[in-house]
């Protein structure tokens, strides 16, 4: 489990349950994919609240594992608040399962803006 006493500089993390992230991220269809990264799959969703969500969940065969999953945790989390970053807004970290929950970035990556391809997500 993640050390939850690392020094806090933003909004809190909240720790989620898989089946919050899961529910959120429409069981993780293909329907609701919307990338692939180094760590894995990227999916649209949305909190119970409502608040609109982008979900990484890291893929079996990511290169990043673990420790990576870890220091993404602390780093984002505890160390590089800012309102110029997406938020990270909490994590997943039952059993095999390392899932991260950001807030949904509604105009595409920053990648598709510099490219000319942003678009509006709903």
């Amino acid at each position: 489990m993640l050390n939850a006493k690392l020094p806090h500089h933003g909004p809190p993390v909240k720790i989620f349950t898989l089946e919050e992230l899961s529910t959120a991220a429409a069981n993780f269809s293909a329907d609701a994919l919307i990338g692939r990264g180094g760590f894995g799959a990227v999916y649209i969703g949305k909190l119970s609240d409502g608040t609109p969500i982008a979900v990484k969940r890291l893929s079996g065969l990511s290169m990043q594992g673990e420790a990576e999953f870890r220091t993404e945790v602390g780093m984002i989390a505890h160390q590089l608040y800012s309102p110029h970053l997406v938020r990270l807004l909490g994590y997943s970290s039952q059993g095999d399962e390392r899932i991260l929950c950001y807030e949904l970035m509604t105009r595409g990556s920053l990648l598709d803006y510099l490219k000319g391809q942003s678009e509006h997500l709903s």
